[in-house]
């Protein structure tokens, strides 16, 4: 009967320990668990506070905005803000509402509606206007100037903006080749020819009897097309009297075409139309001078000469 108490005893016991050895492993388990969801709260917090601190960050920079040939493609060509010759500063398709629409100066614009460019045109598609080109825009073409198709007039060569080649119709300044003969040149530019002209000033002032001077220029037709030229007397100024009068003689090619003609008094045309073949060359020489008559001459001093030998390639 005892030895019968003592084992139900002793089951008690074992059941009581593996009770309480399974209490243990759950409160383990429980504090796990709670260990788990205080580091996720933890992290989930880290990770939180991180972003927004990110976002404010973000938020504090300065927007960058684009100033100058922007770009809203991948084409590698500007779209809006464009500049003129790396100026820097947005002359075409400019964006003034800062929508990222260029809405002033626009480029490649046809203002009759006849399918062809008239303003700010990019002939060869790299994204920068080639000729008639607006840099104010006040809707007139300011360089690079195509007239009827086939001229171009107000030059910009070097890119600074400002004309440098046939202004306003004629050059400054007439070009020369390596043996500073002034030449003119009427280069083929598909599809037309490109005409340019020039001007050459002769100042005769406090001269003497047996002043003198010369110029030579040239006319190259490097086209295969026949070419048209004119030479005219512009912005003549004339005080001498007809008595003592400038003569001038003209020849091309080492052949006369004038002899001892007066100089002009006020505008005049020399040839209003030479014909010049392909791939031809002109080579003419102005002789100007004050000539020594052997008579009194004094009724002259101080009497000025100054007129403008303006040589262009007409259609």
């Amino acid at each position: 009967m005892g030895e019968k108490i003592s084992e139900e005893n002793n089951d008690l016991q074992e059941q009581y320990l593996i009770l309480e050895e399974e209490e243990k492993q759950e409160n383990k388990r429980k504090l796990i668990f709670l260990i788990i969801i205080l580091f996720l709260i933890i992290l989930i917090s880290v990770i939180g506070a991180t972003f927004s601190y990110e976002k404010y960050k973000n938020e504090q920079k300065p927007v960058e905005v684009c100033k100058v040939n922007c770009k809203t493609d991948k084409d590698k060509k500007p779209d809006y803000n464009i500049d003129y010759e790396g100026d820097k500063t947005p002359h075409f398709n400019v964006d003034t509402n800062g929508d990222f629409v260029p809405d002033f100066n626009l480029m490649n614009r046809d203002i009759n509606n006849d399918g062809n460019c008239d303003l700010n045109c990019d002939n060869n598609k790299d994204g920068w206007p080639d000729f008639n080109i607006d840099l104010d825009g006040d809707g007139i073409a300011d360089l690079n100037i195509k007239e009827g198709g086939s001229k171009l007039t107000n030059m910009d060569t070097n890119g600074d903006g400002i004309c440098d080649v046939k202004c306003n119709g004629i050059t400054d300044e007439a070009p020369v080749d390596n043996n500073n003969n002034i030449v003119l040149r009427m280069d083929y530019e598909e599809p037309s020819i490109h005409y340019v002209g020039f001007t050459k000033t002769i100042t005769a002032k406090d001269i003497i009897p047996g002043w003198k001077d010369m110029v030579e220029f040239k006319i190259v037709n490097n086209t295969p097309f026949t070419g048209y030229f004119r030479i005219r007397w512009i912005d003549v100024t004339n005080t001498i009297t007809e008595t003592n009068n400038i003569t001038y003689r003209l020849s091309k090619d080492n052949k006369m075409v004038f002899n001892e003609t007066r100089a002009p008094y006020e505008t005049t045309e020399v040839f209003n139309k030479v014909l010049i073949p392909p791939n031809t060359t002109y080579t003419y020489k102005l002789a100007v001078e004050f000539k020594e008559t052997y008579v009194d001459q004094s009724i002259d001093q101080n009497k000025v000469f100054k007129a403008t030998l303006l040589v262009d390639a007409i259609n």
